[in-house]
């Protein structure tokens, strides 16, 4: 996404949750009886910092956002390398860290629909013997201990101090309720519009063996072209294993 689309809709995702905050506040005092003007004097400094917080909230998400999705790749990365898989390309946004024709670059370059991706060169060993849940289930580790740490820290600073109130307890809060979000859109296994997620992928890998080896020579086809290969001159043995 352009940086002007996500200022656009940032502000408008900003201007939407203040006029909801402010509007249900005062809709509620109404309701009760109170006059705006009581409720802004017994009320009126709570409110305000809520809002304050809640601002600053919206301010670090973007950086919490943009943390935990370079986490959960690189824990794809991490598990994949564990396995004995080689790098290929590593991609956050729009931005993209690729192997090509034997050197690192950095692209731009996007997928609809997704946020990053990590993709891998399998080991190279006969196919029905590469391990997969590792690969898959990778980012899904990294977002779980991110959660666990967002929490714990969020649950046991005291909010005494003002960058302790204002910075570290909302990012902390943040970090957790995003990673979980992620955790359970990747981990529980599903299909969105056609395309299924990490625990669909790990799930299906692991009954269905033919749909594994497709998978594995896909991304043993896509590390070869980003290597300057062309596909007649990829290995005919590749196809004895499909």
């Amino acid at each position: 996404m352009k940086f002007s689309k996500m200022l656009k809709y940032g502000s408008i995702f900003v201007v939407t949750m203040m006029v909801c905050f402010w509007g249900g506040i005062c809709v509620g005092g109404l309701l009760k009886g109170i006059s705006l003007q009581e409720l802004f004097a017994e009320k009126g400094t709570k409110m305000v910092e809520y809002a304050g917080i809640m601002l600053v909230g919206v301010v670090l998400i973007f950086p919490v956002v943009l943390l935990s999705v370079t986490a959960h790749e690189f824990g794809h990365f991490l598990f994949g390398r564990l396995s004995g898989y080689g790098f290929v390309s590593f991609r956050v946004l729009n931005w993209v860290l690729l192997r090509d024709n034997g050197r690192r670059r950095v692209k731009r370059f996007s997928i609809p629909g997704t946020l990053g991706q990590c993709l891998m060169a399998p080991p190279e060993k006969p196919i029905y013997g590469i391990a997969s849940t590792g690969y898959f289930l990778g980012g899904v580790a990294m977002n779980l201990l991110l959660a666990a740490v967002g929490a714990v820290v969020w649950w046991y600073v005291p909010s005494e101090s003002v960058v302790e109130k204002w910075i570290v307890v909302p990012s902390m809060l943040l970090l957790a309720i995003v990673n979980s979000f992620l955790l359970l859109t990747n981990g529980i296994p599903m299909c969105v519009g056609g395309i299924a997620n990490d625990g669909e992928n790990a799930l299906s890998m692991k009954k269905n063996t033919t749909e594994k080896m497709a998978f594995m020579l896909l991304l043993r086809i896509n590390s070869a072209l980003q290597s300057g290969k062309r596909l007649k001159e990829l290995p005919r043995e590749w196809l004895a294993d499909v």
